[in-house]
């Protein structure tokens, strides 16, 4: 049974804001400028240059959310301290917006927390469409990675879970820079060690010279990089890696497997009609 419709927030009935601000000022939308310039309070996190100045010239009163982070600490705890902050002004200084790098839901902790606690608290929510990390990749990559079918995994969530892999979709590997710690740092650590152990993680599911590209989309002027390397050589790029980095695994050639029942359903035209325009229907 299909359940009844549920009302999303409209522009003028919002007091959060959950906008992306994408890989750098130009990716902001139009829907998301016009929101900033309307809001009391911008609270943003983003380590892209020029973020502060693009955005007070939208709103005066912007907060730089990366004061939370703590060097050594649990990011948890920053994230649980953004979202808190992002509720508190929403409910003394409505609108307000947290802006966030990328896509404002795409690995984003503390949206998760503000759109599941601001119900509770009387806050009304809304979340804006961003240009993401992915829409960025598919660009770098020149490929349409939905086409053959694609699978997303969290770098660390696959070691974590033991998650299986399926080789004849490609894959998509976030955060591998971040790989196996959930600590605040300028740097990577000892990510070569952890990314050599997924490496052989991922070896169970591809051979050892199956492509692996390694992507920095740019957040600047500057052109994104991007490292070809294989999966049984993902410990020697190690020091390649930055917090930004994502991983993509293109898909192994696979025998066609079709359905040739569907196939001729698919092709008859009254077949079509008959599910997708019941004859009768306006």
């Amino acid at each position: 049974m299909i359940g009844a419709a549920e009302n999303v927030p409209t522009a003028e009935d919002a007091d959060l804001y959950l906008v992306g601000l994408g890989l750098k000022p130009s990716h902001v939308t139009a829907e998301t400028r016009t929101v900033l310039s309307r809001v009391n309070r911008i609270l943003y996190a983003s380590y892209v240059p020029g973020t502060a100045e693009f955005l007070r010239e939208l709103c005066p009163d912007i907060v730089d959310t990366s004061e939370f982070y703590v060097h050594g600490s649990d990011r948890l705890r920053t994230y649980k301290t953004m979202a808190a902050r992002a509720l508190e002004a929403a409910l003394e200084m409505p609108p307000v917006a947290l802006a966030l790098y990328g896509h404002p839901l795409l690995l984003s902790l503390p949206s998760a927390i503000c759109l599941r606690a601001g119900p509770r608290l009387g806050v009304r929510v809304r979340t804006l469409p961003g240009i993401s990390a992915l829409d960025c990749l598919m660009a770098d990559l020149g490929i349409d990675i939905v086409g053959t079918g694609v699978q997303m995994h969290e770098a660390t969530d696959i070691l974590l879970y033991r998650r299986t892999l399926q080789p004849e979709l490609a894959a998509v590997v976030w955060q591998v820079g971040l790989l196996g710690t959930r600590l605040h740092s300028a740097d990577t650590g000892n990510t070569p060690d952890r990314i050599r152990e997924l490496g052989e993680y991922l070896s169970r599911c591809y051979a050892a010279d199956h492509p692996a590209t390694l992507v920095v989309s740019a957040i600047t002027d500057e052109p994104s990089r991007l490292y070809h390397s294989a999966v049984g050589q993902l410990g020697e790029v190690g020091e390649l890696l930055t917090p930004a980095t994502t991983l993509y695994l293109p898909p192994i050639p696979a025998p066609e497997r079709v359905d040739r029942d569907i196939a001729a359903r698919l092709t008859n035209p009254d077949y079509l009609d008959a599910v997708t325009l019941p004859r009768g229907n306006p």
